[in-house]
């Protein structure tokens, strides 16, 4: 017959398998590599230590395919964003451009100073949030269409979107970019076949560049680098 268990026993295992539900959840912040639950029994001069280990992965899927499409997203943790990396900022798409992570104080939690870019403005984007705190990390994608009109007076392009076979009249060129809405117009007066690259995000989209189909560059060389 085994033995009979002590109301303190289970008290311990009721403890840890709490805890462990907790790591299991997200609430935004990594519990770390491992941690400590201290619990004290009936005697006061006796202190028992469980030690559960418990992972969060860095990255968590909160939408989208995760097959890295525009509309994807994942959460990470403010302190481990990197500068180049992609972030959400005050609901803005932005690329990081630095992250300072103050140290642990005394009454509180390291913070981040998150500087982005907005991709599409250009615009600087700063916040300050705690360094466990979750932040969103949006998908971006490029894609080239063909350019078949332009009207240059209200900036709106007529294109071909082979990947949709589409014909679309509602792409315009930014009104912040005249070395790109002259490049467009030098290339149609001379004739030539050419693309513009779509930047997309969030169900945002812009024209950032365009291509000289002649120049013989293959759409698959788009790059998330080349922002």
């Amino acid at each position: 017959m085994a033995p009979a268990r002590s109301a303190t026993h289970w008290l311990f295992i009721m403890a840890g398998t709490a805890f462990m539900v907790l790591c299991s959840r997200d609430h935004g912040r990594s519990l770390g590599d491992g941690a400590n639950l201290k619990l004290f029994g009936a005697n006061p001069g006796v202190r028992r230590v469980i030690r559960v280990r418990c992972r969060h992965p860095r990255r968590t899927l909160i939408g989208g395919s995760g097959d890295g499409e525009e509309g994807d997203i994942t959460r990470t943790e403010a302190s481990h964003l990197k500068k180049g990396q992609m972030a959400m900022i005050k609901d803005q798409p932005c690329r990081i451009v630095d992250n300072a992570v103050s140290k642990v104080g005394k009454h509180g939690a390291a913070k981040c100073h998150l500087v982005g870019k907005n991709i599409f403005t250009g615009n600087k984007v700063e916040e300050i949030c705690p360094g466990h705190s979750s932040v969103d990390v949006p998908s971006i994608k490029k894609s080239r269409m063909t350019v078949l009109e332009y009207n240059a007076d209200e900036g709106t392009l007529n294109v071909m979107d082979e990947e949709n076979n589409l014909a679309r009249d509602d792409l315009t060129v930014p009104d912040n970019n005249p070395k790109l809405q002259e490049q467009i117009e030098n290339l149609l007066e001379e004739g030539k076949e050419f693309k513009v690259v779509v930047l997309k995000c969030q169900g945002q989209e812009q024209v950032i560049d365009v291509v000289d189909i002649q120049d013989g560059i293959n759409d698959d060389d788009l790059r998330e680098e080349d922002l």
